[in-house]
């Protein structure tokens, strides 16, 4: 198995922090709301009224509201990349570790709305913590890449350009805007992106190693 399985993400704003039963209840709830709502717009007060606790309470998960913010999105990424990594060290077929890996967590973030997909491009903070682990994500895949390289069960091809353009088609093919117009599910868009995908990396038929079919 790679090595960079056993990497952390170059982030985790918990900094190894424990929060108790209710805390952990809260930032649930917070990560629900922000994902269904967006965030820019809510207040700590309404947030406070929704969440039916103190000020001093959501104060004592981060300091500010932009920084809560950042909190529970750093932990919505630092496990979705835990699933991801998990699904891929399911298979020993390259090709199935990469869509594993990949299609994780798309489709994870492509449940979340437009509203919370516009919040997060306007937030300079938010903004960076998402590339941030997009950057360590395509490292990963890149691995993943390379390793089906040396196994020779894909063409040789530069493995960090091949995950760059994945996940490119990825981000792109899981906007809301863009299922709207072409009228698929998240899931869909996905299999059908990898699909275009795996004719480029495979080696022989790529139809055939067609991942999930």
């Amino acid at each position: 198995m790679v090595s960079t399985f056993h990497q952390p993400p170059p982030i985790d704003l918990s900094q190894g922090r424990s929060f108790s039963k209710r805390q952990e209840a809260l930032l649930v709830d917070l990560e629900e709301i922000f994902l269904r709502e967006g965030f820019r717009a809510l207040t700590i007060q309404q947030l406070v009224g929704r969440l039916h606790c103190s000020r001093s309470t959501l104060y004592d998960l981060a300091p500010s509201k932009d920084e809560l913010v950042l909190l529970v999105l750093d932990r919505l990424l630092q496990r979705i990349g835990r699933q991801a990594i998990a699904r891929a060290h399911q298979h020993d077929d390259p090709l199935l570790r990469v869509h594993s890996y990949m299609s994780t967590a798309s489709v994870a973030l492509s449940s979340g709305s437009q509203a919370f997909s516009v919040d997060v491009a306007a937030h300079p903070g938010a903004s960076r913590l998402f590339q941030q682990h997009y950057r360590f994500a395509t490292s990963v895949c890149a691995r993943l890449i390379q390793d089906g390289i040396d196994q020779g069960v894909f063409r040789d091809m530069d493995a960090r350009l091949a995950a760059e353009v994945l996940y490119a088609g990825l981000d792109r093919i899981t906007d809301p805007d863009v299922l709207r117009l072409t009228e698929h599910t998240g899931s869909e868009a996905i299999q059908q992106v990898f699909d275009l995908f795996v004719f480029g990396l495979s080696k022989g038929d790529g139809r055939r190693r067609s991942a999930g079919r």
